[in-house]
């Protein structure tokens, strides 16, 4: 089916960007007088610019909204080596922050237009392409059905999607779009995105209220479209890999704008998209890519790693149940960012402190599953080493002096004990409540086993008694801040113990495994 429309669409979105240049003051480029090399993607090349004086304060939102909209009109040092994921996220914030720099009263002209549109309906999915101009998609067609390979690679990519998270997992249908695409399937359109992103999801103004196909009343749920790049050759990515995880991950971004698009947490919409990619594809595990920000951070605030945080909803689907990872979003429209979690959870009867207590071991151990069930992950050994805060032996370490200054809400510090013989480790803070103290014990000799040491509270300190160490064992202290509250100063005590007794403790041995289908307190 051929259709074809005005070319309107695209002087409009020049247009576009040169009221949106004048709104924000942008200035005329300066030439740098020798181009620095090309940073690896838009972000980094943005900052760099930024760094150097090529591009003002008034001039970001501009060139990050031509990244989306022109990015064929960048300039040579903010053109990307490797492509970002996404673009939805900053898309949402320009929208949200510049809403006269990408405000359009009419509902339909966010949408793409293309030249000589071409149109592949699948079951639930709708694909808008073209043939000709700088949108034109590869022409190759090995079946010769008149259907570009790259179409109905995508078509069937979709409805794999679908199949998975709305008929398996039965997350709510899309927000219907009232015809915007031509009928109420979801809309792919495929853009030259020039290399700076893979895709991105936008919403449709004036198409958001209730979604009908959830149980309760939403006021933000929208309709919203995909656009993919139109081309993926020459990455070193396998393109079919990337093809998959990029529509996978958009999509759940459709399904997330249809339960709240006024959520203001990036981290729990990236995060839920990576963990849709590694849900429908597991056997692609890109996301292993996008862990090291967690790994090397640990403490920091949640919105530093919000593709790594795709661990969280991972370990709940792993360990507890895929359809609280959906629940979480049903709760969305109510509750923000981890108060959602918590709420899903709390469904099930089950702590948010004690999950997270879970997850924060599970981090720390690097192990992967069966044999620590809980604590891992399938893919744990393939997961980056976690950053140690610092080393004790005995003492008194102080995180304002000795270590980095900062404990974000639900981050951690993990600190490597050393000791010589038995020991009490004692945490100490002005903000203990909001605090969690638990110590891991490694054995890595003939037979592998993990203890988890929990602590008492007592005179205004968390403590763990420990026994002498065994031959190659590691111990390490995780400071948690399960509370979700930021913690400016603590300190973790190492003081020699005559009488050391465990603290609800318990061992996993490979030989006899215990498996646990909730985390435990």
């Amino acid at each position: 089916m051929i259709r074809l429309r005005p070319h309107g669409a695209d002087f409009f979105r020049l247009l576009l960007i040169l009221i949106a240049s004048l709104l924000l003051g942008m200035t005329p480029i300066k030439r740098a007088q020798a181009d620095p090399p090309p940073a690896a993607t838009f972000s980094q090349a943005l900052a760099l610019a930024q760094a150097r004086g090529q591009v003002s304060s008034a001039e970001t939102s501009t060139w990050q909204l031509r990244s989306i909209y022109a990015p064929a009109t960048l300039p040579a040092f903010l053109r990307p080596t490797t492509p970002e994921i996404s673009a939805s996220m900053l898309l949402r914030h320009l929208q949200q922050h510049k809403p006269d720099a990408v405000h359009i009263s009419n509902p339909s002209a966010r949408r793409p237009d293309l030249p000589s549109e071409q149109i592949y309906d699948s079951v639930h999915f709708r694909i808008h392409y073209t043939l000709v101009g700088t949108n034109a998609i590869g022409p190759g067609d090995r079946d010769h059905d008149q259907i570009p390979d790259y179409v109905e690679f995508l078509g069937d990519t979709a409805e794999t999607t679908w199949n998975v998270l709305n008929r398996q997992l039965q997350w709510p249908l899309p927000q219907a779009d009232a015809l915007l695409g031509g009928d109420n399937r979801t809309d792919i359109y495929l853009l030259n995105l020039e290399r700076v992103y893979l895709g991105y999801t936008d919403s449709d103004p004036g198409r958001c209220g209730d979604n009908p196909y959830t149980p309760t009343t939403e006021i933000a749920a929208c309709s919203a479209f995909i656009v993919l790049t139109n081309d993926l050759s020459g990455l070193s990515t396998p393109p079919i890999d990337l093809a998959r995880v990029t529509f996978a991950h958009e999509y759940m971004h459709v399904l997330q704008f249809g339960l709240d698009s006024s959520e203001p947490s990036d981290w729990l919409w990236e995060a839920w998209a990576v963990w849709a990619e590694d849900k429908v594809f597991d056997n692609i595990n890109l996301y292993l890519n996008l862990l090291p920000p967690l790994f090397l951070n640990p403490d920091a605030p949640l919105d530093e790693h919000p593709y790594a945080m795709a661990l969280l909803p991972m370990w709940i689907d792993e360990h507890i149940d895929a359809r609280l990872v959906r629940d979480t979003w049903l709760l969305a429209p109510t509750h923000d960012g981890m108060e959602a979690v918590a709420a899903a959870l709390q469904h099930q009867r089950l702590p948010l402190r004690s999950t997270l207590m879970n997850i924060s071991a599970a981090l720390t151990v690097h192990a992967t599953c069966p044999q620590f069930t809980p604590f891992c992950w399938r893919d744990g050994r393939r997961f980056p080493r976690i950053r140690l805060e610092g080393t004790l032996e005995t003492g008194n370490w102080n995180s304002q002096n000795q270590g980095n200054g900062r404990l974000a809400a639900y981050g951690q510090d993990i600190i490597q004990l050393s000791p010589a013989g038995a020991v009490r480790v004692r945490l100490l803070s002005r903000q203990l409540d909001h605090l969690a103290l638990q110590i891991v014990t490694i054995t890595t000799d003939s037979r592998p086993q993990m203890t988890r040491w929990s602590a008492s509270a007592g005179d205004g300190a968390l403590y763990v008694d420990l026994p002498a160490p065994q031959a190659e064992t590691q111990t390490l202290a995780i400071i948690s801040a399960p509370a979700g509250v930021n913690i400016a100063e603590y300190e973790l005590q190492v003081q020699a113990a005559t009488t050391p007794t465990p603290l609800d403790s318990y061992h996993l041995y490979l030989p006899r495994l215990t498996r646990l289908s909730r985390p435990a307190d």
